[in-house]
């Protein structure tokens, strides 16, 4: 008998030091892509099969919930302390047996995420793809929405007819913009406030969403009722600044423009109005949720960029970082 309890302590020892050597391995892959420090902790258990079967339901794919694993680990960013959280690795489900990671901490926001190949390596090429989401909250699985449920959502919303239907699509597109807008303007306002001149690139690129959002200011003006005045004023403010920065031929001149920018940026952000208490963002995401289309649903070219993946393939990847996420909620301490 004692000889059998022995035997079963060091196969069990044996066990955890793979889990823990799989699990640094896997870490060891991913922090390439990673923003800051990460450390691997233990395998973490995969809820219980009701659990993933409601994942399952408001993000189907193809592989099997149950090949997926959860790690625990630490993360830090650069110069700040680190934080407890999760990393969810998840079949993509395809012929090329990828994976992909997303990587979140205690405070429920994504820290960054990866793609890794079917021999577990980093496609270092699509880092740009799956780190998109670092900073951004993960989406709750109560309430969760289907990718297809908020497509059709979306497809409505933009075929309505009457005022209060357009002013709605034009609330919703104002996300859609932002998130074209994002890599641009990011890029833009941390070369103006050094004093540095952004590219003609990045500044037509910017432009661009924001000439979508003046286009239907007027449409958008019963959502957001007496706000709608300093709405407007704020995405005029924002092109005509963009329209200085050819101009701008001294880094004090950059300066004073990215000053203007981060003041109509500010605007719309902290916009008030008659329709909402708090925050805009706070609104505009509650009447998301009204309208059926969730948090965040991955759906290419609404909440996630394609940034260089082929359309399709990024749609694929960016399901299985749905899975990945709601996997994270259900899962995060």
């Amino acid at each position: 008998m004692q000889r059998l309890i022995c035997c079963g302590l060091f196969l069990a020892t044996l066990a955890s030091a793979q889990a823990d050597a799989a699990a640094t391995k896997l870490c060891a892959a991913v922090a390439p892509a990673i923003t800051g420090e990460l450390k691997a902790g233990a395998a973490q258990p995969l809820p219980k099969a009701e659990v993933l079967a409601r994942i399952a339901v408001a993000a189907p794919g193809t592989a099997a919930l149950d090949a997926a694993k959860v790690l625990q680990i630490e993360h830090a960013w650069p110069e700040d302390e680190s934080a407890e959280g999760r990393l969810a690795c998840v079949p993509v489900g395809d012929d090329s047996g990828r994976m992909v990671v997303l990587i979140a901490a205690g405070d429920r926001t994504f820290r960054g995420g990866a793609v890794l190949g079917k021999d577990g390596t980093l496609v270092a090429n699509m880092n740009a793809f799956a780190n998109q989401f670092a900073g951004k909250a993960v989406p709750k699985l109560d309430g969760a929405v289907t990718r297809a449920a908020a497509a059709k959502v979306l497809a409505e919303l933009e075929g309505g007819k009457d005022a209060a239907q357009k002013a709605s699509a034009a609330l919703i597109d104002v996300r859609r913009q932002m998130l074209h807008q994002s890599a641009p303007i990011g890029s833009i306002m941390t070369l103006l406030e050094h004093g540095k001149a952004p590219s003609d690139a990045d500044v037509t690129a910017a432009r661009g969403p924001y000439q979508a959002l003046q286009a239907r200011a007027a449409e958008i003006a019963p959502a957001v009722g007496k706000g709608a005045k300093d709405y407007a004023a704020s995405i005029d403010g924002v092109l005509k600044a963009l329209d200085q920065i050819a101009g701008a031929g001294d880094e004090g001149k950059r300066k004073a423009v990215h000053a203007l920018l981060k003041r109509d940026c500010r605007t719309c952000h902290q916009l008030e109005s008659d329709r909402w208490q708090g925050a805009f963002e706070d609104f505009a995401q509650n009447e998301r949720r009204r309208l059926g289309l969730g948090e965040r649903v991955f759906l290419v070219g609404y909440d996630v960029l394609p940034a260089g993946v082929d359309a399709a393939d990024a749609q694929k990847l960016a399901d299985a970082m749905y899975r990945a996420a709601l996997l994270l909620d259900a899962t995060l301490p």
